[in-house]
């Protein structure tokens, strides 16, 4: 996998003397961040840098926190096809896309789909809000160092430039192309958000922050997925994160339900359901952190 340290050196090739010095201070930088060091200090906070986090609605939290006996505390959609959800009378069914998608990952990674577990790559911040409003943030050890990371969401494969729209999957084609995407989670994350860094965030004569790189990592629904093998549950969990809008929304429903105008049925339920998550994650012995910067702070 030494193969995205040159593709980061191949990249720094197109800069020459003070621009070269800039960009391999900012591609130094990263790779800090990512190990979860400071601009300065020489030495790893255990509690920093990347991390594999996923999102999940608030209603999900407390069926985590204490699974039923023989349930998986965090599942997949293929764990969801054996049971209902929400008292649902039907299980959940595999989409034709996601069948397509695994496929690829199975032919190309030699994964098996029914134990993969999608994951982002995170720094500082909540995560991917369209999943969900709770970012679970999974500890260092409870990722394995050889997992997979990809460049980019797995579902790109099967959407344009790589698949044109309207047309069905070349999964040969993609096969190869997914071991290209590819690195492993303890050698290559630093360097994939390294390349993914740089091509978001425009080359200037200031260094990088924490900040900026944390924010380009993941940025909005652009991430790189973690491919996790297993399951977890709230022991693997470092803490949990939402944002401070959320959190700003939750305060004003409670306001309002006090004081008026009375809130939506629909806005009531929601700060409900954020209330038991947070009750069910405490008491499992999992921190809340609201977050409202994705650059460093003091603590």
């Amino acid at each position: 996998m030494k193969q995205w340290e040159d593709k980061v050196s191949k990249y720094l090739e197109r800069y020459r003397d003070d621009e070269l010095a800039m960009a391999e201070a900012n591609r130094d930088m990263v790779l800090r961040v990512v190990s979860g060091m400071g601009p300065d200090k020489p030495t790893v906070d255990e509690s920093s840098g990347a991390r594999a986090v996923v999102n999940i609605s608030a209603v999900h939290i407390p069926s985590f926190c204490k699974p039923r006996p023989g349930e998986k505390p965090y599942k997949n959609t293929y764990d969801l096809q054996k049971e209902p959800v929400l008292g649902d009378r039907q299980p959940i069914n595999v989409s034709s896309s996601r069948k397509a998608v695994d496929g690829v990952i199975q032919g190309g990674l030699h994964k098996q789909p029914a134990d993969l577990y999608f994951a982002a790559v995170e720094i500082n911040g909540t995560g991917v809000r369209f999943y969900g409003d709770m970012c679970l943030v999974l500890k260092r050890a409870a990722v394995a160092a050889d997992t997979p990371v990809l460049t980019t969401n797995s579902y790109d494969l099967i959407r344009p430039p790589i698949t044109p729209a309207g047309a069905a999957p070349d999964i040969p084609a993609l096969t190869l192309l997914i071991d290209q995407m590819a690195g492993e989670w303890q050698a290559n994350t630093g360097h994939l958000a390294a390349l993914k860094s740089f091509d978001i965030l425009q080359h200037t004569a200031r260094r990088l922050t924490t900040g900026q790189i944390s924010d380009a990592i993941l940025e909005d629904e652009d991430y790189l997925e973690v491919l996790k093998a297993g399951t977890f549950g709230a022991n693997d969990l470092q803490e949990a994160r939402v944002s401070a809008a959320d959190t700003a929304a939750e305060i004003q429903i409670g306001e309002r339900t006090r004081l008026g105008p009375c809130p939506s049925l629909a806005e009531i339920q929601w700060r409900k359901q954020r209330l038991a998550a947070q009750r069910s994650l405490a008491a499992s012995g999992v921190t809340v952190r609201v977050i409202t910067t994705s650059g460093r702070t003091r603590s």
